[in-house]
């Protein structure tokens, strides 16, 4: 099954070159970053037992709701290569080629999406050499190997600090989000027994919380839920995410509602596996 996955990802990545050279004749150069995807399909990716191999996002409840999906590609190591979203119709959203450090830690992300994506109408067919480079993530590690920060470069922005973690005795005790090098938001957790029982969103000018989320788990440790302080009906909690799990502990699908009246589904996620 996982190699079938790989060979049709590889026969729709070529199938397009194939349409455009017919049409246009062969290409003086490739695309210095689809050239590198297309050496990375013809080497020895894999799909491993276990690994996550789908992301689907649906527009509700109904599987037949799907808005679009991700494939995850693995390298002979079992570490995850490449992302491709596609919409149900296949055309390719994006591809994303994730890079390792020397410590086989995730250091970058770097995401070729559909023009429209940067504000141009120009369509691609679905064509993967007529993406283009929108965004790169920077993710740096302690001497624990715990990720301490990550930088943001977009087609928009510079590319300059994003996110902060601060930990304490091996459990994250904070994030911070940036704006321009300026703390604009932050999350507290709280812990006990070393499960973390509730988040504290704080927004500047940061002199209250903005927002708390009490966490639940199941009978086998692992989160069920986050509830918070309802809009309405006013003074009510209830559960604005929810998660659910196969018989082998792996996360299958998320859910996040809104907190006005009647919890309307703003998101939801199933995760599948090979």
């Amino acid at each position: 099954m996982g190699r079938f996955v790989k060979f049709f990802v590889v026969g729709l990545l070529f199938w397009g070159c194939a349409d455009w050279e017919e049409e246009h004749g062969s290409p003086e150069a490739e695309i210095e970053w689809f050239e590198e995807v297309r050496e990375m399909l013809r080497g020895d990716l894999r799909q491993l037992e276990g690994q996550l191999s789908k992301t689907l996002y649906y527009h509700n409840m109904d599987n037949s709701s799907l808005r679009n999906y991700v494939e995850h590609l693995y390298n002979s190591v079992g570490r995850e290569a490449l992302r491709f979203q596609l919409s149900p119709e296949l055309d390719t959203i994006s591809v994303s080629v994730l890079n390792y450090d020397h410590q086989n830690l995730l250091s970058e992300i770097i995401t070729y999406s559909h023009p429209s994506a940067v504000g141009s109408p120009e369509p691609t067919g679905g064509r993967m050499d007529k993406l283009v480079w929108t965004r790169t993530v920077y993710q740096f590690f302690d001497d624990n190997r715990r990720l301490s920060s990550i930088e943001l470069e977009t087609h928009y922005r510079e590319r300059e600090l994003w996110r902060t973690f601060a930990y304490e005795n091996d459990l994250l005790k904070r994030t911070d989000y940036y704006n321009q090098e300026e703390i604009i938001a932050y999350y507290q957790y709280e812990y006990e027994n070393g499960l973390k029982i509730k988040e504290s969103l704080y927004e500047s000018p940061f002199e209250a919380v903005r927002q708390d989320w009490f966490i639940h788990y199941n009978d086998q440790g692992l989160m069920r839920a986050k509830s918070t302080l309802l809009m309405m009906p006013p003074g009510e909690m209830g559960d604005v995410f929810e998660y659910e799990y196969d018989e082998l502990g792996r996360l299958t699908e998320e859910r996040e509602y809104g907190i006005n009246w009647g919890l309307p589904l703003l998101a939801r996620k199933r995760l599948e596996y090979f």
